[in-house]
């Protein structure tokens, strides 16, 4: 499952006629993030290593905007290349029902978890990159509005979890009735 996202989110990178690469991250409570940046030819790759870092407790996260080429550290927003989907992050019902509801389905969903209550990101794949950054920010902040979902997913470097992977929660969500379950991942049929 890994794998298959990781190739949808990046299958159209080639249209931007320049290098870029995909960055995954892996965060857990208390310690500090590890990333890594991966060719996009290097999808198995990115998912063997997402495996093994998942198995030892961390959560994994991917940037869904292609990076540039030669990016180094974490990226940043001003590294991202262009966006090929736009993106919402529900952590809650009213979120969730809204991007399951959404008048313009996802072409994809991702169900980060379902205690106490379902949890989805949905995407909607643009027609054509995205290269301007401000523009793409202003539809994210729309849809944030619109759905009544995460106001903070709006940056271009946003990382958003790893399909796939086992999300584990932290203390504080634990305490919420949150449980580690792994993610999942469906396309909709829909662009």
């Amino acid at each position: 499952m890994i794998t298959a996202f990781l190739h949808t989110a990046t299958h159209r990178w080639p249209e931007l006629n320049e290098p870029s690469i995909l960055e995954i991250r892996a965060l857990t409570d208390g310690k500090a993030a590890d990333y890594r940046h991966f060719k996009p030819q290097e999808i198995e790759a990115a998912a063997i290593h997402s495996t093994e870092l998942n198995a030892a407790g961390w959560n994994l996260y991917a940037c869904v905007n292609p990076v540039a080429k030669g990016t180094v550290g974490a990226a940043t927003d001003d590294d991202i290349l262009a966006a090929f989907y736009c993106f919402a992050d529900a952590d809650d019902e009213h979120g969730a029902n809204s991007i399951a509801d959404a008048p313009l389905q996802p072409s994809m969903l991702v169900t980060t978890g379902t205690m106490p209550w379902r949890r989805l990101h949905g995407y909607w794949e643009l027609d054509e990159p995205c290269r301007d950054m401000g523009a793409w920010r202003g539809i994210q902040k729309n849809i944030a509005s619109k759905l009544g979902t995460d106001s903070c997913v709006i940056n271009p470097s946003r990382i958003m979890r790893l399909a796939g992977t086992v999300s584990y929660p932290s203390n504080s969500k634990k305490q919420r009735g949150y449980v580690p379950e792994r993610t999942t991942f469906e396309m909709t049929g829909t662009q």
